[in-house]
């Protein structure tokens, strides 16, 4: 079964931010969620707030609230899980999904290379070298171009302040140069 945000909303009640990271790790934060999940049932402690979940210097960051009531090794055993899924992010596109062998990764941003070239054809298709990204670029003519997962992370980017900067041959889709 494809893991999607929704699925990721649905099976943890928990976890009510978005994103900020391509889809391609959805699998891996579901993975996160569902080991803490089973810890705190095990343990009968409270599931965490989840504060943010994105991409940091081509890994996963999960970033949880304060644990009220918990003791440090609880604390402590949350953490480790989440420690193992931010390493291994760094093995996986956050677009695709797709194994990314550490040699060959061509950012910092954890995408893969067959990535890298589809964003550079909707660059270079779609003249994105301009400030406002969202006035220059029509997400229904990229769909007709690139897999599902690429629009929906470009749309991502376009629509949040917060989502990182894809820097890619010195023009990022933020528009900073």
């Amino acid at each position: 079964m494809k893991i999607n945000s929704q699925k990721i909303y649905d099976d943890f009640k928990w976890c009510k931010v978005n994103f900020e990271c391509g889809d391609g790790w959805l699998p891996l934060i579901h993975g996160a969620f569902s080991e803490i999940d089973n810890y705190c049932e095990e343990n009968k402690i409270d599931n965490p707030s989840v504060l943010q979940v994105k991409e940091k210097y081509g890994s996963l960051r999960i970033y949880l609230g304060v644990f009220e009531n918990t003791f440090a090794i609880h604390v402590s055993n949350i953490m480790k899980i989440i420690e193992r899924y931010e390493l291994a992010s760094m093995r996986y596109c956050q677009l695709c999904g797709k194994g990314i062998d550490e040699r060959s990764k061509v950012n910092h941003y954890g995408v893969c290379e067959e990535c890298i070239d589809k964003l550079n054809f909707v660059k270079s298709n779609f003249n994105i070298e301009t400030e406002d990204l969202s006035s220059e670029l029509d997400t229904s003519s990229v769909s007709e171009f690139i897999e599902s997962s690429i629009k929906s992370s470009i749309e991502a980017t376009i629509k949040s302040p917060t989502w990182h900067t894809f820097d890619i041959r010195g023009i990022d889709f933020r528009g900073n140069k």
